[in-house]
């Protein structure tokens, strides 16, 4: 089922060749805060045999996304906020909540069958420009936002990445998190895989300074949209930040910017297997957009960053390396 979904979302691959349509990809700067849609995704809230904790659990999404959206309308009074809801969510208490939300703060509501995270953002992003021709940026917001470190400097980060990006623009929300697998994954793969995959524009998102390079805050510009779409990227339900920001630094008419946004504390769901998933989502989608380099000598060049994260999540998750090294060979 969830092969059938991400396929839905696969661009047809166009090796990387940027087709030239100037009409479309260089439309004139606009002043940059402009025409800015908010898009705030509702995370996957699941049921359980209990309905008590099923309940509960609905209950506590309500709250986290009622805490972003509350957020968004704090530094955009004014401004168009569509909340993406996957249709499909069990969980009646968080689905009849949180629509309920969305409706009496007049935001928009998109609904659809995207299982993965991911996926929503798409079909959020690409409603916000479908539906507006004059909007020239969207900021990404995840629904589930349970803790801000800093609200001061929160909200005068979000606001920067609001002024700061134009349709040119690409502005990454930077931030630091209290999830130690987050820090860790980062560190010890995200960075070096897409060192390793990018070489030509790694110096670039270095010298930016980004560090969440699988950040779900961000805001992008028309341009920067468009530009990934027609280069033959695929829109996969696996982390797509770090291939905005390749597409961001590779073309000269697009700009990546980053933005502090302190710490921030999310819905602690992960468990041994959800970090497995991480991590095999995370090499794959390199692999299946025909750029990975990964073998087996660079996994044994990088073992030491590489054991402390294995050593903190076990052997399933090693295993599940060597099963996808094993599918990259092939």
């Amino acid at each position: 089922m969830r092969a059938r979904r991400a396929q839905k979302l696969c661009l047809h691959p166009l090796k990387n060749k940027l087709i030239q349509k100037p009409n479309l990809l260089n439309q004139p700067e606009t002043q940059l805060d402009s025409q800015v849609t908010v898009v705030i995704t509702v995370p996957f809230v699941p049921i359980f045999a209990d309905a008590k904790l099923t309940r509960e659990r609905g209950e506590s999404a309500i709250r986290t996304f009622s805490n972003t959206l509350q957020q968004a309308r704090h530094i955009l009074p004014d401004g168009e906020i569509i909340g993406v809801l996957e249709q499909k969510i069990e969980n009646q208490t968080a689905t009849d909540g949180i629509r309920q939300l969305l409706l009496s703060e007049k935001c928009q509501l998109c609904l659809c069958d995207e299982f993965e995270t991911v996926g929503r953002w798409y079909r959020g992003i690409r409603k916000a420009f479908d539906n507006n021709p004059g909007c020239s940026s969207v900021l990404l917001l995840p629904g589930d936002i349970e803790k801000i470190g800093d609200q001061h400097k929160f909200e005068q980060g979000l606001r920067r990445m609001i002024t700061e990006t134009n349709m040119s623009t690409l502005t990454v929300g930077d931030y630091t998190s209290t999830d130690p697998f987050k820090e860790q994954f980062d560190s010890c793969l995200a960075h070096p895989l897409l060192e390793r995959t990018f070489p030509q524009s790694w110096p670039a998102i270095e010298k930016a300074g980004v560090r969440k390079v699988r950040s779900e805050y961000f805001c992008i510009g028309s341009n920067v949209f468009k530009t990934f779409l027609h280069e033959g990227w695929r829109w996969l339900p696996f982390d797509i930040t770090m291939l905005l920001m390749h597409t961001a630094v590779s073309n000269s008419h697009l700009k990546l910017r980053r933005v502090d946004l302190g710490e921030i504390t999310d819905t602690p769901t992960r468990n041994v297997d959800a970090a497995t998933q991480q991590i095999v989502r995370f090499a794959f989608q390199l692999w299946f957009n025909g750029q990975s380099t990964i073998t087996e000598a660079d996994l044994a060049a990088r073992k030491a960053a590489q054991n402390k994260l294995l050593a903190e999540y076990g052997s399933v998750t090693s295993r599940a390396i060597v099963d996808l090294l094993h599918l990259v060979n092939e």
